[in-house]
């Protein structure tokens, strides 16, 4: 985790000094000892679950990456920790490209695409990161997490409203029996 000094996000562009999160976020001190540093093998799984999928302004794709030499990815590994230190990434994570998805009104959807490299580097972090966040985040909060998409919030409670339906119904066909 990146020392900024115990700055905030928000007042220097920097995420806040371990100890400075640790007041605020359960486990925070575990965060910098081991959950997002990722592994080289870490980095290749989460490049084989981005094949097929569109590179970034690079022109980088995941199946590109796959071919180099598992050194690579031990290598990879070291720069995004290198980063997160310091608090910077290179300059060709930050590029995107923006494309336009028609929708079937004929209107656009805009979807940004970054490096696949970065995408596949927060794709393992992120998922060393799930089992200490689920415990901790209120059930309200959704987007960002596994089973925790606005389809899935909008499902479940669609569900759980069909539920209290079918039980008022059989509660109300109960008591007209007796």
């Amino acid at each position: 985790v990146p020392r900024g000094g115990g700055e905030s996000t928000h007042d220097s562009g920097h995420p806040p000094d371990a100890d400075t999160a640790n007041t605020t976020v359960p486990g925070s001190k575990t965060i910098a000892a081991n959950r997002i540093h990722i592994s080289g093998p870490e980095l290749r799984d989460a490049l084989r679950k981005a094949r097929n999928r569109a590179p970034g302004d690079d022109d980088w794709r995941a199946e590109h990456l796959l071919l180099l030499p598992d050194i690579w990815f031990e290598l990879a590994c070291k720069l995004w920790i290198a980063c997160l230190h310091k608090g910077e990434i290179p300059e060709s994570w930050a590029r995107s490209v923006v494309a336009l998805i028609p929708k079937p009104d004929g209107d656009t959807r805009p979807t940004t695409i970054t490096a696949v490299l970065w995408r596949a580097l927060g794709r393992a972090a992120n998922s060393r990161l799930t089992p200490w966040i689920n415990p901790w985040v209120p059930d309200e909060m959704c987007g960002s997490l596994p089973r925790r998409s606005c389809y899935h919030v909008c499902t479940a409670d669609y569900a759980q409203g069909r539920r209290a339906q079918g039980r008022a119904e059989r509660q109300s066909r109960w008591s007209a029996r007796t």
